[in-house]
């Protein structure tokens, strides 16, 4: 690796922030020298870009070349001198930045290194002689360049000159290697370094990993210091500051649960509130897959729509679960009975919610799950946008971010107006709408928000009853008229009735029975709750079912590509697959709510368990391939305190539909929730305890 040595080293994060910097100043001065010989005594050359300067230029190509890599192909958008102007795939991985200052004295750096390990962005920028910069500088401003051409003063002729670019790749891949935790003894050699262990040890530290050694590889995966130090996206003391900011303001701005160590947080509202957990700042998130999940929204709440009305599809799909799960058994029983009376529900209110993480090896948006019943969040997950965009505007010069990159979220509105059509279209003036409540709810506020924003901004009332009190205040009137204590209900939307808890005793099942005959719009109705079950979602998988419920050849396409693996446990080949490899599975019951799922060898053990008992146990469960997303660092900030941990996310696009008879009022896509933990946690509920409310940062 002679002759290579390297001006500079940056390390950025997800949110395109230097976590990590080294400058050399024996190769810099080398530099400068040369330059200044070659100027023959023109102006001297700029100091190297500060960390800001240069997260700013990293941010700028991204956005303009289309990725954190680009894609190295001249387009419309292509401008003289930036990388896809070039016009070679090599710019994907040796990239130009262009670095402005306030005084108007831009310059180019290259060839810079660029190096993707992990959720990080590793830059190393190599020493070239200054006839070789000005060669590249000339070539990227030609219209004829591009290694397409075939011309002899080309990108690739240019580097296969340049040695330093070699060296500097494996200096870029063994920091990336620290990074991860997969370092061995290095065998590069930096100029101007006074040894390369006190170097890769002092990167080590300072991006906030311990129990690393440059010295050996270590058994098990990097574990994050307690220290908060320059792994920061700013310095711990604007750390502090952000957070002290943050609670403020969600106590001033209504961010809030019960808690839990307050006995009457669940019964009565503004008894011991605390903030809701949330993450201090929003979660990288790809522009495209971020498109991708909206445009499914209406094609799910179609296809949920669909489904319903296929009472035989669900009897059947659900037939052998039906045997050896009792609450799935008696949520058919009331559909069948539904269906018997040919029951009819002209007006359909769905709001839905699908959850989606993005795949780390594969880079594909896969669906986790379809809820359609008590999609909560709708409120709180708005309040945690404008946080976050409250956060960057207020330290815009020590963050570096944009606040425009946080897409607004709309949720909270949208499903009050989703609400508010429902009730119109029963049409009754006097009617209210019903929120179905468990009797102790610490998510209350959030619940709070959607009928204060029904209130203020569409006129209409709202009462909250849990399942015993409609069954002791309730009555369906001969004309189908759903009547609580005198009160004529107009919508009934369930913020409970989706989990076994909530049926301690046959009053609730009475009163879900009683709500099913009534002429009342339910949000959902029965059917509608049948179809967001797993095993559906399992059945939808299977090919040309999804053929049976739409037409359109694209919106098919569309579903089937965010569709993991699923499949029901009568496949002997599967249950063999997970049996040697338990890891790459999760385990899902019949169930909402978080906390429900099996992962890992408890899979295995589950499996053998079932296996042995015989029957028909094994069809309670489905087998889902498990996602892996990529990790990042994140600020979780849980009941006033703050740590910073490797974390994944959760994405979830809100979706609304509206129908009576042949007429689709509302077909929309409404917000989104974003939810962030650790990556030791396998579940993702925030009111669970396992998650943290979060908001995205296109990129």
């Amino acid at each position: 690796m002679s002759g290579c040595s390297i001006r500079a080293i940056w390390i950025l994060n997800p949110l395109d922030a230097v976590v990590f910097s080294r400058r050399f100043a024996v190769v810099e001065k080398r530099w400068r020298l040369a330059c200044e010989r070659d100027n023959s005594g023109g102006a001297p050359q700029p100091l190297l870009p500060t960390d800001a300067e240069l997260a700013a230029a990293f941010g700028e190509r991204k956005a303009r070349e289309g990725s954190a890599r680009g894609f190295g192909v001249r387009a419309s958008q292509s401008s003289p001198g930036s990388d896809s102007w070039v016009d070679d795939p090599i710019t994907r991985h040796i990239v130009t930045l262009r670095i402005t200052r306030e005084e108007g004295n831009g310059f180019t750096l290259w060839p810079i290194i660029l190096h993707i390990r992990g959720s990080y962005c590793i830059l190393a920028l190599p020493f070239v002689e200054p006839q070789q910069f000005k060669a590249y500088e000339r070539l990227s401003r030609r219209n004829d360049c591009g290694s397409s051409i075939g011309e002899k003063d080309n990108l690739s002729s240019l580097l296969l000159n340049l040695p330093c670019i070699t060296g500097a790749f494996m200096v870029a891949h063994t920091v990336g290697d620290i990074i991860m935790g997969d370092m061995v003894d290095p065998e590069v050699v930096v100029s101007s370094s006074p040894t390369v262990g006190g170097l890769l040890d002092s990167l080590t530290g300072s991006i906030g990993i311990s129990g690393i050694s440059t010295r050996a590889k270590p058994a098990a995966a990097p574990v994050l210091g307690s220290s908060t130090s320059a792994s920061s996206v700013v310095g711990a003391a604007v750390i502090d500051k952000l957070v002290s900011d943050a609670l403020v303001w969600s106590s001033l701005h209504g961010l809030v649960v019960g808690d839990r160590s307050n006995q009457r947080s669940g019964t009565v509202p503004g008894v011991g509130l605390v903030h809701a957990p949330f993450s201090l700042l929003p979660m990288l998130f790809p522009k495209e897959c971020w498109r991708q999940a909206c445009e499914l929204a209406p094609i799910f709440n179609e296809l949920v729509d669909r489904v319903s009305l296929d009472g035989k599809f669900l009897q059947d799909s659900l037939s052998r679960t039906k045997k050896v799960d009792a609450f799935t058994c008696r949520l058919l029983e009331i559909h069948s009975r539904m269906l018997d009376i040919n029951k009819k529900e002209d007006i359909r209110l769905g709001l839905h919610r699908s959850d989606y993480m993005l795949d780390a090896e594969t880079n594909l948006l896969f669906q986790i799950e379809l809820n359609t019943i008590s999609s909560s969040f709708p409120g709180l997950s708005c309040l945690v946008s404008e946080l976050h965009r409250n956060l960057i505007n207020h330290y815009a010069k020590d963050l570096n971010l944009d606040s425009r990159r946080v897409p607004g979220n709309t949720a909270v509105s949208r499903y009050a107006e989703a609400l508010a059509k429902a009730w119109t279209e029963y049409n009754n003036s006097n009617s209210v709408v019903m929120v179905v409540v468990q009797s102790e709810e610490r998510n209350m506020y959030d619940q709070y928000w959607l009928c204060t924003v029904l209130k203020e901004m569409h006129g209409v009332t709202s009462i909250r009853k849990t399942l015993a009190e409609i069954d002791a205040e309730g009555q369906v009137l001969t004309d189908g008229t759903l009547m609580i204590n005198g009160q004529t209900v107009a919508v009934v939307y369930f913020r409970a009735g989706y989990s076994p808890n909530d049926y301690p005793s046959e009053a609730e099942w009475k009163a879900r029975f009683l709500i099913e005959q009534s002429s009342a719009v339910k949000c959902p109705s029965i059917s509608y709750h049948l179809v967001g079950t797993k095993k559906i979602q399992q059945e939808l998988a299977k090919p040309n079912v999804l053929e049976r419920f739409l037409e359109n050849e694209d919106d098919i396409a569309k579903v089937r590509k965010c569709f993991a693996g699923l499949w029901s446990l009568d496949n002997e080949d599967v249950l063999k697959s997970v049996m040697e490899k338990p890891e790459l599975f999760v385990l899902k019951p019949q169930r909402e709510g978080g906390g429900n799922n099996i992962y890992g060898d408890n899979v295995r053990e589950m499996l053998t368990s079932l296996q042995k008992e015989g029957g028909e146990e094994l069809a309670a469960y489905i087998l889902m391939q498990r996602i892996f997303p990529s990790s990042s660092i994140a600020y979780l900030v849980r009941e006033g305190h703050c740590h910073n941990d490797h974390a994944i996310s959760e994405l979830g696009i809100y979706g609304a539909y509206l129908r009576n008879k042949n007429k689709v009022i509302i077909n929309d896509q409404c917000g989104y929730l974003m939810r962030t933990k650790v990556t030791s946690s396998n579940e993702g509920g925030v009111a669970a305890g396992f998650a943290v409310l979060d908001s995205i940062y296109l990129n």
